[in-house]
């Protein structure tokens, strides 16, 4: 949504240019007077129209990246439509977070360290093939127009427009993504909302994140710093089938505990550390260690406030009941989208659950 509404503040402002320069207003008479509005009109279609293509040629741009680096392209949004290049497919999806124009490309197949790296690297250059190649045609295509009230103007004007806005996206993307934390991030994000399950990429991010986690320590003063390794701290508990003892990652938990909600920054920081406990509950329950995971419920009941699907969590693996579990899966179904399916994220948590639950 973040990038829909830059998108539209980068338009808004330019159609403001534009509208300063169709209405110089005339003496004696008001702002409108002796407007020609069949003109107006011929303006705006054609800029609606270079709208439209500016933003298709900024996601032609996403596609050179991916081409470039061998990247498999999942996903096209273009307005209302999701395109699904293999097998190619073109759904109605109508209004959504895209809309404004969205390329998902796969993150390549990693086995280990090295090429995880290349895989995140790969993702560098497709976010910023976008802004780059809007602004470079769009810079291209203003010093050959012959005004901005021109077709080939206001493509060039929007095509600017629409790359120095995403610079703020896309762009902030690419940086952020040399940052260990959110690479981890974005991995595992990647990995839960795909529709499938990729085994070898949870292996690879259990232990890379298990490696990067040793190093994290949460810190009071500043914790939204720290959001980004809590999410991978939640990720790398979250997504192990067999209970991990490491004694590093009890003392952050238990760090974080301590701390209590108060030394939170934010609302994100404070359900993410939420989220976190309640699957150390999860964790203490299937351990047998029941009275330990009823009173770190308890505590999480009074001082922390839980996000819906963490509630329906701990209700299913603590009742151990078919209905419950049903509920939280449906939860998780609930959440798919044309964009993210969540079938990965689903999948794991059906099969804890089938282990675990009576029917």
């Amino acid at each position: 949504m973040r990038k829909n509404a830059l998108i539209f503040a980068g338009v808004a402002a330019t159609a403001a240019g534009i509208a300063f320069l169709l209405l110089p207003g005339k003496e004696g008479g008001g702002a409108l007077a002796g407007i020609d509005w069949l003109m107006v009109l011929s303006v705006l279609l054609r800029g609606l129209l270079a709208f439209g293509l500016a933003i298709v040629f900024h996601e032609v741009g996403h596609l050179l990246g991916a081409w470039i680096m061998r990247s498999r392209v999942a996903r096209i949004c273009l307005g209302p439509l999701v395109i699904t290049p293999s097998p190619f497919r073109v759904e109605w999806a109508g209004i959504h977070p895209f809309f404004f124009g969205a390329i998902q490309c796969e993150l390549s197949s990693y086995k280990d360290e090295r090429t995880f790296a290349a895989s995140i690297h790969a993702q560098r250059i497709v976010f910023a093939a976008g802004p780059v190649f809007s602004l470079v045609l769009g810079l291209i295509v203003l010093r050959f127009s012959d005004g901005l009230l021109e077709f080939m103007g206001m493509f060039g004007a929007l095509s600017v427009g629409i790359g120095i806005a995403t610079l703020l996206t896309d762009g902030t993307s690419a940086i952020l993504l040399g940052s260990r934390a959110y690479a981890l991030f974005f991995a595992w994000t990647a990995l839960i909302s795909a529709s499938r399950l990729d085994t070898d990429k949870l292996n690879v991010l259990l232990a890379e994140s298990k490696r990067h986690l040793q190093s994290f320590s949460p810190r009071s003063a500043q914790a939204d710093k720290d959001l980004y390794d809590l999410n991978v701290l939640y990720y790398y508990r979250a997504m192990q089938s067999s209970s991990d003892e490491d004694s590093r990652i009890e003392s952050i938990i238990s760090q974080l505990l301590e701390q209590g909600p108060e030394a939170s920054a934010s609302s994100k920081h404070r359900d993410t550390v939420a989220m976190i406990l309640a699957e150390e509950v999860v964790r203490l329950h299937e351990a047998g260690r029941t009275e330990a995971a009823n009173r770190l419920m308890e505590r999480l009941r009074i001082g922390w406030e839980l996000d819906p699907l963490s509630s329906l969590k701990l209700e299913a693996f603590m009742r151990r009941s078919k209905p419950h579990a049903e509920s939280y899966l449906d939860r998780i179904r609930a959440m798919g989208t044309k964009i993210h399916s969540y079938g990965a994220l689903l999948d794991f948590e059906r099969s804890r659950l089938n282990i675990r639950t009576e029917a």
